[in-house]
């Protein structure tokens, strides 16, 4: 009898706890990491943030943050949160070279999970974008557990001779729901003409009527101040002529535009001529393209670069691109971190944290850098959901293992990455 009960008893036990389910909760709490919200104010030590149902539901200190019954804890002591870094210049879905034949849904799909890897949470692909592209551009603004960076596009790059030409194609981009509009106006050192203004000027009236920003490839500091007087909204590149001036500066910050330095961008155009001290940075490795690491470890292509036309001139135009990033962001006017990775050699993902590191070779603060690279990425851009971690944003961030207001390279040390309020594989 007493076998029986027992029996019984057990039997029940299981069939009870089978049918009970595990407990799950819509509320993520990360508990005790130094808190730098994007905001540029100080930081929050042993702070708490609340996550629910992918978005920000409440941040502060952890004496003042009451947790909703069933929140799933997350321990994050001795770790320091940012909000996901933002590109604001990159280009997404080629592979070696910008050829349509390379382009592709799983090019756009590897690629962005390359950057959410590295915590670059949110890009902007200034141009040669194509259809594949709109289905990541059109699940944005989601909760969605994606697992890779939000995607914005500015479609095909506007050029022509004609007015009319022109603005066919940004009427086009426009009907394509493109984010943005992207211009080249550079005229190669001298060496071709740029795009006349009356075709660049009628290339901006287009897009404002469509409500379209107009981003700017630039180089020279005349262009750029035309180009501003014109109504451009972005500048997509450092000035590398010359040293800029107050006018300059004036015109930025009273005309509401950002200034997106790419400094890696130069670097990459002549720091192959020998091999990188980057190739040996196991951050690099763990993420690189073999194959492309060996192709520019090749002595005679090291050799082609060296002997150049333009080897000493990019020596020449970084620098002046760093003078001019501390002139203008100690001017008052906005920095976006940029980086127009996602061309040939130049890395996405790791290129962004370098882009950091030269932007404190610059004279930037850690946390000026840090705030370019999200709040003010995010304002540039017009994203309302990014780029700080405050009540109602999307809870894009990333858990770092130091803190880089110390040094702005420890933004490499990632613990973790989170996007939509969902770890990222990595």
């Amino acid at each position: 009898m007493k076998a029986c009960c027992f029996l019984f008893s057990s039997l029940l036990l299981i069939t009870l706890t089978a049918c009970q389910k595990p407990k799950t909760s819509d509320i993520t709490a990360i508990m005790g990491a130094r808190l730098i919200d994007g905001n540029g104010g100080a930081p929050i030590e042993n702070a708490v943030v609340l996550i629910e149902n992918g978005r920000i539901s409440a941040t502060g200190p952890a004496n003042d943050i009451k947790l909703p019954k069933n929140t799933i804890i997350i321990q994050a002591e001795g770790k320091t949160m940012i909000p996901g870094l933002i590109n604001t210049h990159a280009h997404v879905g080629y592979r070696d070279e910008v050829n349509p034949e390379h382009y592709s849904t799983q090019q756009i799909q590897n690629q962005l999970e390359l950057y959410a890897r590295f915590g670059i949470t949110t890009v902007a692909s200034l141009g040669e974008d194509r259809e594949q592209a709109r289905a990541f551009q059109a699940i944005n603004d989601t909760v969605k557990a994606i697992g890779r960076a939000r995607l914005y596009i500015a479609g095909e790059i506007v050029s022509g001779n004609t007015v009319e030409s022109v603005q066919e194609i940004v009427n086009r981009n426009a009907k394509n729901k493109t984010d943005f509009i992207k211009i080249r106006v550079d005229n190669n050192r001298g060496r071709s003409n740029a795009m006349p203004s009356e075709i660049y000027d009628a290339i901006i009236e287009q897009s404002h009527k469509h409500n379209l920003m107009l981003m700017a490839h630039i180089y020279d500091l005349e262009i750029a101040r035309d180009l501003l007087e014109s109504g451009a909204d972005f500048l997509a590149h450092s000035i590398r002529d010359k040293e800029v001036d107050q006018e300059l500066i004036e015109l930025l910050k009273t005309k509401n535009v950002c200034y997106c330095p790419t400094l890696t961008r130069d670097l990459s155009t002549y720091v192959y001529g020998e091999t990188p001290d980057f190739f040996s940075d196991p951050f690099f490795i763990e993420n690189a393209n073999t194959l492309e690491v060996v192709m520019l470890k090749d002595p005679d292509r090291q050799t082609n670069v060296r002997n150049g036309e333009d080897y000493e001139a990019n020596q020449e135009a970084l620098k002046m691109a760093l003078v001019n990033l501390k002139k203008i962001a100690d001017g008052g006017a906005t920095i976006a971190m940029g980086t127009d990775s996602g061309m040939p050699t130049r890395f996405q993902g790791y290129f962004e944290h370098l882009e950091l590191q030269l932007m404190a070779k610059a004279g930037m603060s850690p946390m000026a850098i840090i705030v370019a690279s999200t709040k003010d990425a995010a304002n540039c851009l017009k994203l309302t959901n990014v780029g700080v971690l405050e009540k109602g944003k999307l809870a894009d961030f990333v858990l770092l293992e130091a803190n880089p207001l110390d040094d702005i390279v420890n933004t490499k040390k990632i613990a973790s990455v989170w996007i939509g309020g969902k770890k990222v594989e990595r």
